[in-house]
């Protein structure tokens, strides 16, 4: 059954149950009321005329006698609608006045019985005395110029100073008479209420159905278009973790890498550090060297006093350079050591090039840097180059020297004092390549201490790439675990779209709603 009908269904239940409580209930109990009302209003508008002729008597503008004498005369002759009309007895049951039996007056009116048995008189009397001076009673009385006796309903009231009971009563069938037309009335307004009632009560159900519809079916679309958005969410989120977990190994990959290019730099650096240790070696030799031929230039100026001292300076001298050879030969190894150095400073810029590349966007600042790298190593080889380059130079010019040197001892002995001259000079032009040479190794030392300067810079570049790749995965990983909770959400939101859409399928049923859905059709798609 639909919410409609029930709704209906209870409504009009009600407003039948409301309208025969009023007609069986309410009217009846409102007609017994008048039946009893009706003759107490007219006994107490006698009552307070005796009580105005209390007064007089109580200001002594005329006496008892005359008060009820008046009164009794007035009573007497007033009619109410049906002929109806007021009597009076005391409380010794004695009739006071009768107007319509004037022969029950002054008479014991004790043994008067209606056809049910009930002593009418002495009935009223007992109910004036034990309800504070008034009360309603029921009778059989005949009607006048009829035999039958009639129900009539009476109402008394006591007159306490005369002591006098006054009664007037009405036949029940003719205030049923006079009240049916009102009732009657009364049913039909009620009828008319209920029609009306349940008119209103069927508008304000549609359009309250109407609206409920309404909000459902938008409610439905509404659980709809979540359900679609939860799914496009899940998808997402899966696809987002998929790339997140790539995205992790790839940086992982890096990490590693940058650790092995940064130990390769830490023994760079060391191996840099060894060279400038040897460069000072050579640079002390050099030094070294010049002081010996700056002596020599001295002996030389001797030779004049003593040929066999020039011949075993010359020889002293000669040795002196070949250690000098034997130095210049030992940097030119090292300086195949810093070219070595260079070779696996580019091969692992390279590397670390192709490591940038596969990482993608991540790496872009990281090729940045493995360029960098790989054009120090260049600028590193090219000086090692040079290096190399001069010592091969002085070292054929130090072996020429040598050679020279040696070949003109025979003449400085033979030719005597005029080769010293020739001496002197060629000790000079040692001199001076002793000073090129030393110029050479402070050459040597700058580019060392720089190749020592950039090394250090890329460790610390390396350093400061790990961080950053280190917070990036640490970033990775806390968007796996935001990628994870969004996925877990989405299925949440997924799961309360299904409840939430099948208590709507529920509350359309109850609505009697004709669009209906397949809650298993949506959930596929």
């Amino acid at each position: 059954m639909s919410l409609y009908k029930k709704f209906m269904g209870i409504l009009s239940g009600l407003s039948l149950i409301i309208y025969l409580y009023v007609n069986v209930f309410v009217i009846n109990k409102f007609q017994t009321q008048m039946i009893q009302r009706v003759p107490e209003s007219s006994v107490k508008t006698i009552y307070s005329v005796i009580e105005q002729y209390g007064k007089k008597i109580a200001s002594k503008e005329m006496t008892e006698e005359q008060a009820k004498n008046e009164v009794l005369n007035q009573i007497k002759s007033i009619r109410l609608s049906d002929g109806n009309y007021f009597w009076i007895h005391n409380l010794k049951n004695v009739m006071v006045m009768h107007p319509i039996k004037p022969e029950l007056n002054g008479t014991d009116i004790s043994v008067t019985k209606d056809p049910a048995g009930n002593s009418i008189f002495v009935d009223m009397t007992n109910i004036v005395k034990k309800n504070n001076g008034e009360g309603s009673y029921n009778y059989l009385w005949p009607k006048p110029n009829e035999k039958d006796s009639k129900e009539k309903t009476s109402f008394l009231k006591l007159y306490e100073p005369w002591g006098w009971i006054i009664g007037s009563g009405m036949y029940v069938e003719d205030i049923k008479a006079t009240m049916s037309g009102f009732i009657n009335q009364v049913r039909i307004v009620l009828l008319i209420i209920f029609a009306l009632s349940l008119a209103a009560c069927h508008i304000l159900v549609k359009n309250i159905m109407k609206g409920v519809n309404e909000t459902v079916e938008s409610l439905s679309q509404t659980v709809h278009d979540l359900q679609n958005s939860s799914q496009k969410m899940n998808l997402v989120s899966r696809s987002l973790t998929s790339s997140v977990d790539r995205q992790v190994s790839s940086i992982t990959e890096s990490v590693t890498a940058m650790d092995e290019i940064s130990a390769t730099i830490k023994n760079n650096d060391q191996s840099a550090t060894h060279a400038y240790h040897l460069s000072g070696l050579t640079k002390n030799s050099a030094e070294s060297g010049k002081k010996t031929v700056d002596r020599m230039i001295i002996e030389m100026k001797e030779i004049s006093s003593s040929y066999d001292d020039i011949h075993k300076n010359v020889i002293e001298n000669s040795e002196e350079i070949k250690k000098i050879i034997n130095v210049i030969s030992e940097i030119a190894k090292k300086t195949e050591v810093i070219n070595d150095i260079v070779f696996q400073t580019k091969l692992l810029s390279f590397n670390a090039a192709v490591e940038a590349a596969r990482a993608g966007e991540s790496g872009k600042g990281f090729a940045v840097v493995a360029e960098e790298v790989g054009k120090l190593a260049s600028m590193s080889g090219q000086a090692a180059t040079d290096i190399n380059q001069m010592l091969v130079n002085s070292q054929e010019q130090v072996r020429i020297i040598a050679e020279t040197t040696t070949s003109n001892i025979s003449q400085i002995v033979s030719h005597g004092r005029d080769k010293v001259l020739n001496g002197n000079s060629v000790a000079n032009d040692c001199l001076n390549e002793l000073n090129q040479i030393i110029s050479c190794v402070n050459d040597q030392d700058n580019s060392i201490n720089q190749i020592s300067v950039a090394i250090k810079e890329q460790s610390a570049g390396v350093d400061e790439v790990n961080k950053a790749l280190k917070h990036l995965n640490d970033d990775t990983t806390n968007s796996v675990d935001m990628s994870t909770r969004s996925k877990e959400a989405s299925d949440d939101l997924k799961n309360q779209s299904h409840r939430l859409r099948v208590s709507i399928q529920s509350l359309r049923k109850m609505l009697g709603a004709k669009k209906s859905y397949d809650v298993a059709a949506l959930e596929s798609n």
